[in-house]
């Protein structure tokens, strides 16, 4: 090991230039997936996987919990972070059931990286890449069975179908996120209008 020990952290509130540059280079090509993973499906994930105990989880719990850890890293010299619908799929299919798993991983990573230092890095990309790659298998087949909540919805699967084939022709993830969002919006005002001309014609 290079290094061990804590690695010395100086706070640092950037200046405006920093704030552009980052919102241009991070937030605006991040912004589809974030919004789209780290936040409305790791809030409908939550619910399907904790029920109950998900309810503190929401649409404004999600996002704020990400801007105050994302404000408190970067002050500190940290990396962008944010939660993943994923990871939180992963969590509760490998035995994650409670508040205390987030408790427990939590403080092993705080420990791990006050222990090791600058380190860190080296131990964690020693760890086997075949296992990982079974691990995310894994999770990837778990996490992909959610689609059956959406089967029985023409609507959601024609929408969920074209933001992903225009996102992988494109690729750009973007592109399938807007093009998802309008697809969604247009056939919903398509169908409205269906309903007041029908009712209309009932009359």
């Amino acid at each position: 090991l290079s290094a061990i020990g804590p690695v010395a952290m100086t706070p640092v509130v950037p200046d405006w230039r920093a704030l552009w540059q980052g919102f241009a280079v991070l937030v605006v090509p991040q912004l589809a997936l974030t919004f789209g993973n780290a936040v409305v499906a790791t809030n409908e994930t939550g619910r399907l996987l904790y029920g109950e105990k998900a309810a503190r989880l929401n649409l404004k719990s999600i996002p704020l919990s990400m801007g105050f850890a994302n404000i408190a890293s970067g002050i500190i010299g940290g990396a962008p972070m944010c939660h993943g619908s994923g990871g939180l799929t992963a969590h509760r299919k490998f035995g994650a059931t409670g508040a205390r798993s987030g408790l427990i991983i939590g403080s092993f990573l705080i420990g791990f990286a006050l222990v090791c230092g600058r380190s860190s890095l080296a131990v964690i990309q020693g760890f086997p890449a075949g296992i990982l790659g079974v691990l995310l298998g894994y999770v990837g087949v778990q996490h992909s069975l959610f689609v059956k909540d959406i089967v029985n919805d023409k609507k959601a699967v024609f929408v969920a179908f074209a933001a992903g084939s225009l996102g992988f022709a494109f690729n750009n993830l973007t592109i399938g996120f807007l093009a998802g969002l309008a697809i969604h919006y247009g056939l919903s005002a398509v169908e409205k209008i269906a309903r007041a001309l029908g009712g209309i014609y009932v009359r």
